[in-house]
């Protein structure tokens, strides 16, 4: 991973753990560890079903999508997930600091566990 990806908050892989971003520079600081872990040693979480639901989503069955705030996510039919919006195209997320990310820069609000 590099840094330009990350915002405080992201959840992100070490070790098979799991860690929330608190402090970045070249190293980084997680509500796990006291230590600086390196950057390009953390792993991207992929978004997952299970996910999308610990974030609130709900699945729409009928049209395979997920809705939460008036935001929607459907699945595509290559790879990965794509973020849909009234206003927007549709944009590949793939991880879940991605989604926290665009949520983020959609709404101005943190996307929560629930």
């Amino acid at each position: 991973m590099e840094a330009r990806e990350l915002m405080k908050g992201n959840l992100v892989m070490y070790y098979n753990k799991i860690h929330t971003i608190q402090t970045i520079g070249q190293w980084c600081h997680t509500d796990l560890s006291s230590d600086e872990l390196p950057i390009d040693k953390l792993k991207r979480i992929p978004l997952t079903d299970e996910w999308l639901l610990r974030f609130g989503f709900d699945k729409k069955s009928k049209n395979q999508e997920w809705i939460l705030n008036k935001i929607r996510i459907c699945e595509t039919v290559h790879k990965g997930l794509c973020w849909v919006d009234n206003d927007i195209d549709f944009i590949e997320v793939n991880n879940v600091h991605q989604l926290q990310n665009l949520y983020f820069a959609l709404t101005g609000q943190e996307l929560e566990l629930k």
